[in-house]
């Protein structure tokens, strides 16, 4: 089934005048050229008494005006209902994970996908700390987390692993959503969470291992997607970082993408390169199989978007026809990116899952 939401048919909390990109730690492509931060332009939209999911152009501003905007900002926060964005660090026996919490109610947990951090979902942490708790980690290796032990990078375990410290720090059941690479970690970590997750929302998620499973024209998209991971090792291991992360973004977000993001941007993102082997290395090596997953009981969702690189969109496919209990849906002309760039479609889709989790969860 295909979504298409035109902006007038959104209800009317999920309304946006257009799509966000954002710009703290993600790759989506901007269409200006001055980067926003989340504080200055909720800044803007508070004072103007706009909604929350309107759009603004970020202020041209100096540094110092920009702290200053920072530190005021907690009160306007205050006065319009949002709690701020709290942290905590979980002490692991692999390491440390940074978590970030905002808001109270059922807890929303989210993972980011590759080369991000906890920062890919600040702006949707807007719209639904109102009446949830948004929990955004960093997995680790990425964020403020600490990285892989050397025994445990071949599969994505310690992913997992992370994940099931926050289920037990948290001590209710939540609903799960994941992107990307995210989404893989979401669905490892699910066939280990049981009845301590409410649902399990996967936006292209990238378990590559299950194409190996699948047949003749899946295994031959994983053939494409192991082409692209070869071609992001060597540049990597020949010190190529920015030949490597142009290929990665090109590939997720289109041929071109890497020369539109800022200098700045392109700067923070070049030292997460090195990461990259690593993580399409645990994603081939994982050994869930279809059948493994089709285990699952808990209410799923799988988003996709039409204009996705083809190996993810058959994958998605693979995956909502492998779990029993899921649904398929795709949003019209949306890429790889887009909970950034599609966050109105994708907020919709979101709803109607909780809610028609929770009434499977009462009948």
């Amino acid at each position: 089934m295909i979504v298409r939401y035109a902006t007038s048919e959104l209800p009317a909390k999920w309304r946006d005048t257009k799509p966000i990109a954002r710009f703290g730690t993600c790759l989506s492509i901007p269409d200006h050229s001055v980067c926003r931060s989340t504080t200055v332009r909720l800044q803007r939209e508070l004072k103007s008494k706009a909604s929350f999911l309107q759009r603004s152009r970020p202020p041209s501003q100096k540094r110092a005006s920009n702290m200053q905007h920072a530190r005021n900002i907690e009160s306007e926060i205050s006065a319009h209902g949002l709690s701020a964005v709290k942290s905590e660090m979980i002490e692991m026996d692999t390491g440390r994970i940074r978590i970030y919490f905002q808001g109270e109610g059922t807890p929303l947990v989210f993972l980011h996908s590759a080369a991000c951090d906890n920062r890919q979902w600040r702006d949707i942490s807007l719209n639904w700390s109102h009446h949830h708790q948004v929990v955004m980690p960093d997995l680790p290796g990425c964020g403020a987390s600490d990285g892989f032990e050397a025994d445990k990078w071949l599969t994505l375990e310690n992913e997992a692993n992370a994940i099931i410290a926050v289920a037990d720090h948290l001590q209710q059941p939540f609903h799960l959503i994941g992107h990307s690479y995210g989404g893989a970690v979401a669905l490892k970590s699910a066939m280990q969470l049981g009845p301590k997750l409410a649902s399990l929302t996967l936006i292209e998620p990238t378990s590559f291992h299950l194409l190996g499973h699948g047949d003749r024209f899946e295994k031959a998209m994983l053939g494409q997607i192991d082409r692209f991971a070869a071609s992001i090792e060597q540049a990597v291991m020949s010190g190529f970082d920015e030949t490597a992360m142009m290929q990665f973004v090109d590939f997720w977000s289109g041929p071109g993408s890497w020369d539109k993001v800022p200098a700045a941007k392109r700067a923070a993102l070049l030292p997460r390169a090195h990461k990259l082997p690593g993580d399409f290395g645990r994603l081939f090596n994982e050994d869930l199989r279809p059948a493994d997953i089709a285990k699952l009981t808990v209410p799923t969702l799988v988003i996709c978007g039409t204009q996705s690189p083809e190996p993810v969109r058959v994958l998605s496919r693979l995956i909502a026809k492998s779990i029993i209990h899921s649904r398929h849906r795709t949003i019209g002309w949306a890429g790889h990116m887009l909970p950034l760039t599609h966050r109105a479609q994708v907020n919709v889709l979101l709803e109607e899952h909780f809610a028609l989790s929770k009434a499977a969860l009462a009948a």
